[in-house]
């Protein structure tokens, strides 16, 4: 499935889901991208594209490739506490292609510190990242892709 909707180019986004991948906008970098309006002979700089294929945690401004969990049974309190150690205002799981629900235990970092969390399946998880990124909330999604 492709997301479309309109992009801050200075932001991790989410471009499209399926199953066993995931396609991310690599920001633009703001030096360059202030280059090319002061200079029209600058080229405009180009949107990158990654897929991964291994789970992740993905903020506006962050984008951590190497998040352990491969499937809900892996994830620790570790895993959770590395998101709220980006200091959202709100966490959404991704749980894979199916909504599974984790022991309320592993969400202890997120609840001491006031932190929003969502539970839903990746592809809702990652729809959800887009929209409340485009609203400027801070948050941050773990996605999990089995």
């Amino acid at each position: 499935m492709q997301i479309s909707q309109e992009i801050d180019v200075f932001s991790y986004s989410i471009r499209g889901y399926n199953d066993g991948a995931i396609t991310i906008n690599i920001p633009v970098d703001p030096d360059e991208f202030m280059a090319k309006r002061a200079d029209p002979k600058v080229e405009t700089p180009k949107i990158q594209q990654e897929d991964l294929a291994a789970s992740f945690l993905i903020s506006a401004k962050q984008l951590v490739r190497a998040w352990p969990p491969k499937s809900i049974d892996e994830l620790t309190e570790d895993d959770v506490a590395l998101m709220a150690s980006m200091e959202p205002e709100v966490v959404i799981l991704g749980t894979g292609r199916r909504l599974q629900w984790p022991p309320r235990s592993l969400f202890r970092s997120l609840i001491d510190k006031g932190i929003g969390y969502e539970v839903m399946d990746t592809a809702a998880a990652c729809r959800t990242y887009n929209i409340l990124s485009y609203e400027g909330r801070r948050i941050v999604a773990g996605l999990i892709i089995d």
